[in-house]
């Protein structure tokens, strides 16, 4: 079963340290996990528009408006939070319609209208890719490498190494999913996955 500490686990390994029970066990890897892994998570789900963590919401409108720039605004979802908007009253092709800017936990935009596509916080690893935990485990790594390897630089450079390979192959198989993009028209039309053929 996936689990938070599952992940840091994965993380230790990377770096040669001993595994922890549990985050709230008196340990340093536990301490130094504890404080890293949320700002972790957070971090590679904001990195790329991964399927598991994609969700859509109608947002409504904020009673008050922008000083200037555009016409309204409104408040980003918090259940499930949101980390990064993707797009804005999206078309057919999953382009946003509207121009919009992200100003703290406000969208603001000139649409009188707002049905976001977003990514949300996962804070549940068992609703994660396991390519995705992989990928977030290896970011930990790179995070806590030199303060449990007491400043090892071969070891922060083999985690960042490790964080970058996993990313790749996360997102290449991430991208995967679905329906593929199509460029072109009419008889021109070509999948992505076609055009390298």
């Amino acid at each position: 079963m996936a689990s938070v500490v599952g992940i840091c686990n994965a993380a230790l390994t990377v770096i040669g340290v001993r595994k922890i029970v549990s985050l709230t066990e008196d340990s340093e890897q536990a301490r130094v996990c504890n404080l890293r892994y949320a700002d972790c998570r957070d971090a590679v789900l904001r990195l790329f528009p991964w399927t598991c963590a994609a969700a859509r919401k109608s947002l409504a409108r904020d009673s008050e408006r922008p000083g200037f720039g555009f016409d309204y605004q409104y408040q980003l979802p918090t259940n499930p939070w949101c980390l990064r908007v993707l797009t804005l009253n999206e078309d057919a092709q999953g382009e946003s319609q509207n121009e919009f800017v992200i100003e703290g936990r406000l969208l603001l935009t000139d649409a009188t209208s707002a049905d976001i596509r977003f990514i949300k916080r996962v804070d549940n690893p068992a609703e994660m890719d396991p390519l995705l935990r992989d990928a977030i485990a290896a970011k930990l790594a790179s995070e806590i490498a030199f303060k449990l390897t007491k400043g090892s630089g071969e070891l922060v450079s083999l985690a960042k190494q490790e964080f970058a390979l996993k990313m790749q192959l996360a997102q290449t198989i991430d991208a995967l999913e679905g329906t593929p993009l199509k460029f072109g028209d009419g008889e021109e039309e070509c999948s992505f996955l076609s055009v390298r053929t």
